[in-house]
């Protein structure tokens, strides 16, 4: 089944790729079964399986005609059906039937008593320099109008296949039928045509689809909020409940609700948390949605492990990354009755600490040398008389 995307109000455009699992199929046609019509401008074509052409157009028999493998005028209109080899319903527009003609052409009565979020498909083509208007509307089960232009009115220049979506929600509990009113271009570059029609009911179907944090290396804190990407594949949804299982790095169980609405194709983000991660390590992620009703589980679990980096620093590196906040220690081993002292840079430079451990201040690219003492310095600090310097190392801090 085709993917049918649509945000309430909004017409989107979709690529051939896009599927979905979320829909029941209302109704379905692609015009394959149909019976030819003659080509030719005026001539009177009887569809099959409840579709009909209106006999009250402005101009008598200006009729959708069912075609296959191209339109008799170039270069407008189709050159195949939209998955190839079959049939399409085009307005032919050559001769008198360019300047403004109308035709239009109903769909069988479609039922939306028992439906929870209906919505129609369709494919359309139009190619031409002079191409003119393909209008949508909403008539009833008697085809009386109930709205006119349900989407903003079409053309284009495109010798492509596109496909156009709608809700029609408004409608629930009724019977309706979709009318295709053409109005052709001011020449015979106008031949517009319509493929694959279908109406749908989106039904219950959410999921979490990534993890949004923490990142992939990111630095530990002891206040970590783990962040998940909830999208909705069908039926509008209120307060989806999210469940997310840690484990490795942090072993615990945490729940949350996405408050609100989440409407088809929408992609929401929800923060769990906190919890501590300061010590860094593998952290395995399994996010679901529990939403009750949901029905295509199999899309509602994003697992994912992140290594998370120590914002603790072991003593005595060669050198540290820190993390934000974070400073590096470095210890010096002495002899006995030696001190030491630590300078901010390889030749000395300036003196930021005494003693055998050093902590770096919380600075980004450090170099710290340490200076071995076996006289000069009084035990509670004092006048520095000499020293001589040894690379200890160098902290780099993370941004």
């Amino acid at each position: 089944m085709n993917r049918i995307a649509f945000l309430l109000g909004t017409l989107l455009t979709l690529s051939l790729s896009q599927t979905a699992s979320a829909a029941v199929e209302l109704y379905k046609q692609n015009f394959d079964a149909f019976t030819p019509c003659s080509t030719t401008c005026g001539a009177a074509c009887v569809l099959g399986e409840s579709w009909e052409n209106d006999p009250a157009d402005n101009v008598p028999n200006r009729d959708w005609a069912t075609d296959f493998g191209g339109t008799p005028s170039s270069p407008t209109g189709p050159s195949d059906d939209r998955t190839g080899g079959g049939n399409y319903l085009y307005f032919e527009s050559s001769s008198s039937c360019s300047g403004s003609d109308t035709a239009n052409v109903t769909s069988p009565v479609i039922d939306l008593t028992s439906t929870v979020s209906p919505g129609v498909s369709f494919w359309y083509h139009m190619y031409g320099s002079s191409m003119g208007d393909l209008h949508v509307d909403i008539l009833d089960e008697n085809k009386n109008v109930l709205q006119l232009d349900v989407i903003p009115s079409i053309t284009d220049n495109k010798d492509e296949w596109q496909n156009a979506s709608f809700p029609i929600v408004a409608y629930i509990g009724q019977k309706i039928r979709v009318r295709f009113r053409g109005v052709s271009g001011s020449s015979y570059w106008s031949d517009m045509a319509i493929d694959d029609f279908e109406a749908f009911d989106l039904v219950p179907d959410v999921g979490i689809t990534s993890l949004g944090g923490p990142k992939q290396q990111a630095c530990g804190t002891s206040a970590a909020n783990i962040v998940v990407n909830v999208s909705n594949f069908g039926a509008e949804a209120v307060d989806v409940p999210v469940e997310v299982t840690l484990s490795g790095a942090v072993n615990t169980v945490l729940n949350a609700t996405l408050p609100g609405v989440l409407a088809f194709g929408e992609t929401k983000k929800l923060e769990l948390g906190p919890v501590d991660l300061l010590n860094g390590g593998t952290l395995s992620v399994s996010a679901k949605t529990v939403l009750m009703g949901d029905t295509d589980t199999a899309n509602d679990t994003y697992e994912d492990d992140v290594q998370i980096k120590s914002a603790v620093i072991p003593v005595a590196p060669p050198a540290a990354t820190v993390c934000p906040g974070s400073s590096a220690v470095f210890a010096a081993t002495l002899e006995a009755d030696a001190s030491a002292v630590w300078f901010d840079a390889n030749d000395g430079g300036n003196l930021i600490g005494l003693g055998s451990i050093f902590s770096t201040p919380e600075t980004a690219n450090t170099a710290i040398a340490m200076g071995p003492h076996s006289d000069g310095i009084s035990p509670g600090g004092g006048t520095i008389n000499k020293h001589t310097t040894s690379t200890m190392g160098a902290t780099t801090a993370l941004n």
